[in-house]
Parts: C-alpha cells; structure tokens; sequence
C-alpha cells in the first residue's frame, strides 16, 4: 500500500519519537493532524488497523484518541413524575417515573430501585 505524503510524514514524525515520549504522549498537533488522515482514509474504505500501520502508531493507541475526540453518545436526563392523566399519554401505573429515550423508547411505572438499575445497566 503506497503511502501518501501527509500519511509518510507523519509516520516519520512518530518514528523518530522515544518510548518515553510517546508513554507522555503524542503532541497535540500530531494527534490532530492524525485524527485528520483517518478520517481521510476511513471514507476511503481503509481499516482503523491499516490507518495505524500507516501512521506507524499502535491501533488501540488510535482507538482511543478516536474515542476521546468523538462527541459523548450520552444524552443529559431529567428524572420527572409519570405524567398525569390529563397528559396527553397516559401512565401505565399511577405512581412511578417514566423514563423516555429516543425512537419512541418509554417505559413508565419504574420505581425508585428500578430506575437505578436501569441507569446502572445503561453505564456500562
């Protein structure tokens, strides 16, 4: 696989990095422009494997700056009553919370222990 400019500079650049520098960590800049090339590439069909071989940077060690640069995939909540009757859907049972996600998700009627162990299956 031909390596193209950005791609061969770069993978110069982490190659001439110690060991110690790169356990204290990349600089910014080049994760930024890292992060930059895979995106380049992913369209492009190649693998997050292959992206890091041709960076010359460990794959998990890609993974990660991935991970840290998305955008959370958490949403903030507010915990609220099941709605009344009055409410344009009615509760399931008239006490409870009612927990609604995206797509239609609702489950209503969760009791206080209930919620909680739903909110701890859904960290991990």
């Amino acid at each position: 696989m031909a390596l193209d400019t950005s791609a061969r500079a770069l993978q110069e650049f982490a190659a001439h990095l110690s060991p110690e520098e790169k356990r204290r960590g990349y600089p910014a800049q080049f994760k930024a422009q890292a992060l930059a090339y895979f995106e380049e590439q992913s369209r492009l069909g190649f693998s997050e494997q292959q992206i890091a071989r041709q960076l010359g940077i460990c794959q998990p060690t890609l993974n990660r700056w991935l991970l840290q640069n998305s955008p959370s995939s958490f949403s903030f909540v507010a915990l609220a009553p099941s709605p009344s009757p009055a409410s344009p859907l009615p509760p399931v049972s008239s006490s409870g919370f009612t927990v609604s996600g995206p797509y239609g998700l609702r489950i209503e009627g969760l009791q206080l222990g209930e919620l909680v162990e739903l909110f701890r299956g859904l960290s991990c």
